[in-house]
């Protein structure tokens, strides 16, 4: 299990490089302030989404008892929130 665990935290490592390298793309032009706040707050919940997943898996798979480290698995639950309100928010503009 600790090679599958090492797997699915190396995908979601390079998936999180991948969000950093390639930002979102808005043909609109210039946005205003609040706007650009939400698109920052999308495109860093994105990334640190993967990340945390990466890190989460890679705990699974480096600590003895797995059970005690289960209570990081809220993170990249909350980040994939805040990246669902960022999106609800820019699509309502």
């Amino acid at each position: 299990m600790i090679v599958l665990e090492w797997g699915v935290a190396a995908v979601a490592f390079v998936l999180g490089v991948r969000a950093v390298l390639t930002p979102v793309r808005f043909e609109e032009g210039p946005l205003p302030g609040r706007d650009r706040m939400l698109v920052a707050l999308y495109e860093a919940s994105r990334a640190a989404f993967w990340f945390s997943l990466a890190g989460l898996f890679a705990g699974f798979a480096l600590v003895e008892d797995p059970d005690s480290f289960r209570v990081f698995a809220v993170v990249p639950i909350l980040l994939a929130g805040m990246r669902m309100l960022a999106a609800a928010r820019l699509a309502r503009r």
